[in-house]
């Protein structure tokens, strides 16, 4: 039987892509609660071959002022390292939060039946665009008041900046929005 005649194919492959989707931003997410599985410290930085920081992964630990105290593994350490993020007034930040299994499925519907449709355009000589895949959670620009100790942020630092610094000036922040908490129903004796 061919994979694409049967009919319990594609909702298989969503299910699994989507319960993919939701481990994988489970993990994350619980990676840095300290509280249920001990300290974490993001991957170092990467760094350019002349120095430069692309990048910067970490806790929030502190806020204050216009700046961010973010832990962070910084390039040739081996342990976390506090460091000091200036936020401008034209630093952009983002909120990142989870979409729901039941807006994610249904994008998901709608972009498998994208693919189908380009797949069947694909043999004609003139394909459309490549359909782009939903992403597991919504970005909205938030103020620098609504970054808090805690959450989980990725840095893009201004350009020029040295992958030694322990205090920079960010161009951009994505922060994710934390989990709630799971709910798990007692078992019935």
């Amino acid at each position: 039987m061919m994979i694409d005649k049967n009919p319990h194919f594609l909702p298989a492959m969503l299910a699994a892509a989507i319960a993919l989707v939701v481990i994988a931003v489970y993990i994350s997410h619980a990676a840095i609660r300290p509280s249920a599985y001990g300290s974490y410290t993001a991957p170092p930085a990467p760094v350019s071959p002349d120095g430069q920081l692309h990048f910067l992964s970490g806790r929030i630990t502190a806020v204050g002022g216009s700046t961010i105290t973010v832990e962070a593994e910084l390039p040739g350490t081996s342990q976390a390292t506090a460091v000091v993020v200036r936020v401008a007034s034209s630093t952009t930040v983002e909120l990142q939060t989870q979409k729901d299994l039941q807006t994610m499925a249904a994008q998901s519907q709608v972009y498998q039946s994208q693919l189908k449709a380009y797949r069947a355009s694909a043999a004609s000589s003139t394909p459309g665009p490549y359909p782009t895949p939903p992403l597991p959670f919504t970005s909205q620009t938030i103020s620098f008041d609504g970054l808090s100790a805690g959450m989980f942020v990725n840095v893009t630092p201004v350009a020029g900046t040295r992958a030694t610094a322990v205090s920079i000036e960010a161009a951009a922040i994505a922060a994710q929005a934390p989990l709630a908490p799971a709910i798990v129903s007692p078992a019935k004796p």
